[in-house]
């Protein structure tokens, strides 16, 4: 499938556009967010004219001495963006648990990070040593070719939130991508392959992350995750897990429609113990890292094991594949060898957790009247 003249001309503009922000300040990013035309490729095309960040090893061809002003044993004053979502409050919940003095910038009306003087202020008040970049629009259905505002959102924040950071002396960045950034690459996903991203999502995902990787320092330096699928207590219900769990509380004997492509879904407290890993390992500078759950199973498999642990005899059927399912798992074994990282909450214990979390709240509101109860 070629890619239009334009789109391509337009793909690359974006591309000089972030790295002249870097130099230019607030009217690079102005004229970078006022921009709302076509600045994509088509589906499935490697992002052209990205510039060489990474090696082939998937590095940012950075080289980091160990040893200087970063204190990864010291994971104090730790700001997290996007502490208002899902993963967020997991992740603020598990560096005070830690004696993290951890700082938050929730939502937009916490601090709107698209602006930049709001931003320098905040981070330049707060002063931490740490970020862990969370925050982005969420994944809508605008398309590449016409993507949504969130799209420039998504990137706008990035680079606000980069260059005051650097401004305020913070020393590492742990952003906290997506496996939705390498789109339709061959499976087991690996940080080596070229990604190819298929949304606007994915791609302003993998426009900050370049961005940021170019940007670092030897004072200012930056570890990327790409998560797989997450699940876990308090996620919203049009999420897979959570949709199931709550449709069948509500309902024993609905029917449930799930799809045979294959994913490796990830605990949430495993997605935390792995950010808390980065924040503390020194070797990672530099490096683009996957964090899944390891073992592969498909949505249709999870929804079985769900109906199980709640011991009810649900109606689930296998969907037939449609134009847009794609295989999610990818290889951990950089987060294995790097940051002594393994997923520790198994697949069936974790959504045993979240049926528990559930299940306590349904009983709150009088859903099940306390009729169901997970199966030991």
């Amino acid at each position: 499938m070629s890619i239009p003249q334009n789109a391509e001309t337009k793909a690359l503009q974006l591309n000089v556009n972030i790295m002249q922000w870097h130099r230019n300040g607030d009217r690079g990013i102005s004229d970078l967010v006022a921009r709302r035309e076509s600045a994509t490729c088509s589906r499935g095309i490697a992002l052209p004219g990205s510039p060489p960040l990474q090696e082939a090893d998937g590095t940012s061809g950075v080289t980091f001495a160990s040893t200087g002003a970063w204190e990864p044993s010291a994971l104090t004053k730790t700001l997290v963006t996007g502490s208002g979502g899902f993963l967020g409050r997991h992740l603020i919940e598990g560096l005070r648990n830690e004696g993290v003095q951890a700082m938050e910038i929730k939502n937009r009306s916490d601090c709107d990070l698209r602006r930049s003087r709001p931003v320098l202020e905040r981070v330049h008040k707060l002063r931490p040593k740490y970020i862990v970049h969370l925050a982005a629009s969420p994944d809508t259905k605008g398309s590449l070719i016409s993507p949504s505002n969130g799209f420039f959102n998504t990137i706008a924040c990035t680079l606000n939130l980069v260059r005051a950071a650097r401004k305020t002396g913070t020393q590492l960045l742990v952003n906290v991508g997506s496996y939705k950034q390498y789109g339709c690459c061959a499976n087991p996903f690996r940080e080596s392959q070229r990604v190819r991203p298929r949304s606007a999502y994915a791609l302003a995902k993998q426009l900050s992350e370049s961005f940021l990787l170019a940007s670092q320092t030897p004072t200012f330096r930056v570890v990327c995750l790409r998560l797989g699928p997450l699940f876990g207590p308090h996620q919203h219900p049009r999420y897979l897990v959570a949709h199931a769990i709550t449709s069948l509380l509500a309902d024993k004997t609905r029917c449930l429609t799930a799809s045979t492509v294959r994913w490796d879904a990830l605990y949430v407290q495993d997605a935390v113990n792995a950010i808390l890993r980065a924040l503390a390992t020194a070797s990672a500078a530099g490096q683009v890292i996957n964090v899944s759950g390891g073992i592969a199973r498909t949505p249709y498999d999870i929804m079985c094991i769900i109906a199980e642990l709640l011991r009810v005899k649900a109606n689930i059927t296998k969907a037939h594949a449609q134009h847009g399912d794609w295989h999610c798992f990818g290889s951990i074994q950089r987060a294995q060898r790097l940051l002594k990282w393994n997923p520790s909450v198994p697949l069936e214990s974790g959504l045993r957790l979240t049926i528990q979390s559930y299940e306590r709240l349904a009983n709150n509101i009088g859903l099940t009247h306390g009729s169901i109860r997970c199966a030991p």
